[in-house]
């Protein structure tokens, strides 16, 4: 058993990219599952997605437990209690940051009765591709799974209000959901129909929200500089029509004779 998980570890690890340390690790992880019995009543490729999952976790990776379970053509519910069960037992605290532990337990709550799955399953395909796009980047989960139940509850036309899903996510502000809900409307996958959404996966990936905003932030000042600069030449351009003006104003003033060149004189002088 021990050498044909190694192998499917290998394989999978290979796959998700990860590297020898953690192929390693994650095999310690299955001898440990294997030396407890706590394999029964599981698949092996099961166990297996969960050891590698909790190297994910503990080594902080970008992965995803729905990508397990895209590998594996299996429902992520049955890898996310397999996960929750071998964290348990191995008395590993595993940074529970990924959105697929989340999410089910919320659409529960939001109640959507016999469509609970499948709205769970389009809020993980949506925070799937928020995450390809580094919207997770300094994010915490919650903001991301309201952002995605709300989306993937109106995509199922369900009438969810921002109030309803932060009462359940525990949002403090509702600007946080909101600019999730921005920020993922000025990704491509936005611009998607629904039937799009559930049939393409888009290859091209965003730069993170936070960097975006930086570098508008940089045009802006740069536009605003620019500006500055053309106004004063303009500032400049127009004082010296303004000199010329005056010049030829007095040149073309006719002048005064006689009593008259007196008179201004000796007004001028008081």
């Amino acid at each position: 058993m021990l050498q044909n998980g190694k192998r499917q570890i290998q394989q999978m690890g290979s796959q998700l990219q990860l590297n020898q340390h953690h192929l390693d690790t994650a095999f310690n992880f299955f001898k440990l599952v294997v030396s407890k019995h706590l394999t029964w009543g599981h698949k092996t490729e099961h166990v297996i997605a969960a050891c590698l999952y909790l190297v994910c976790c503990t080594e902080g990776t970008p992965h995803m437990l729905l990508d397990l379970s895209d590998l594996l053509q299996v429902d992520v519910y049955i890898l996310r209690k397999t996960f929750l069960l071998l964290a348990c037992e191995l008395c590993i605290n595993a940074p529970a940051i990924d959105p697929c532990l989340y999410i089910p337990r919320f659409a529960h709550m939001l109640e959507f009765g016999a469509k609970t799955h499948e709205v769970s399953m389009t809020a993980l395909r949506l925070v799937q591709r928020m995450k390809r796009d580094w919207m997770h980047t300094g994010r915490r989960p919650s903001g991301l799974c309201g952002a995605a139940l709300l989306i993937a509850a109106r995509m199922h036309m369900f009438q969810r209000s921002v109030k309803d899903v932060i009462g359940v996510v525990k949002i403090i502000y509702q600007a946080i959901l909101r600019k999730r809900l921005t920020e993922f409307e000025d990704m491509p996958t936005s611009q998607l129909t629904i039937d799009e959404f559930m049939k393409v996966d888009l290859e091209q990936e965003c730069d993170p929200p936070s960097f975006t905003a930086a570098q508008q932030e940089a045009k802006m000042q740069q536009l605003e500089q620019e500006l500055a600069k053309k106004l004063d030449e303009v500032e400049g351009e127009i004082s010296c029509y303004k000199d010329e003006i005056e010049t030829e104003l007095e040149k073309s003033r006719p002048k005064l004779r006689g009593i008259y060149t007196t008179y201004t004189k000796e007004v001028g002088q008081f």
